[in-house]
């Protein structure tokens, strides 16, 4: 199997885009499976991310036990927009002074798995359409690789630009 799966990696054009983590993750998928599966069948109990994957363990899966859906929350006061005023936006990033455009941000690691790859090929429709848009990227991740995708869908640079990493307080 691990044979197959490395012809995959090679021969698979948006596995080649992927970050090494993830290929990594792809490499020991069989083993992944496993403990799944393994896991599944000796526990009772499941605590799950959202509704959607606790039907996909009950109804794909067959899992059998108990499973309660406890979202991922978000700590409001972190992100309370009324507290923010646009002069202290606007010193930290002053770069946005001269945007007037619609204003789209991405927060992730750049990687396939967090959706970099999606966010870039839509941001390439709405180019397409006509749309008058500026990107903001945040995030750790290969600028390398952002740039690459850029260059693929033909996004014009001066409508992107990438911070790399931001602390959770500035987002």
């Amino acid at each position: 199997i691990q044979g197959q799966v490395l012809g995959f990696l090679r021969s698979n054009k948006n596995v080649l885009r992927m970050a090494t983590s993830e290929k990594f993750s792809l490499l020991f998928y069989p083993l992944i499976r496993f403990l799944e599966h393994y896991y599944l069948n000796n526990t009772k109990n499941i605590i799950a991310a959202s509704h959607k994957l606790k039907n996909l363990l009950q109804v794909d899966y067959g899992f059998n036990g108990m499973v309660k859906a406890i979202p991922n929350s978000i700590d409001t006061t972190h992100y309370n927009f009324d507290k923010i005023s646009k002069e202290a936006c606007l010193e930290k990033f002053p770069f946005l002074k001269n945007v007037n455009k619609t204003i789209i941000l991405f927060v992730g690691r750049i990687i396939t798995q967090k959706g970099i790859d999606d966010f870039i090929k839509a941001a390439s429709i709405l180019q397409k359409r006509g749309h008058d848009f500026f990107c903001v990227i945040a995030g750790k991740g290969s600028d390398k690789r952002l740039y690459q995708l850029i260059r693929e869908y033909g996004i014009n640079k001066a409508n992107i630009q990438y911070l790399g990493y931001v602390e959770n307080p500035n987002l």
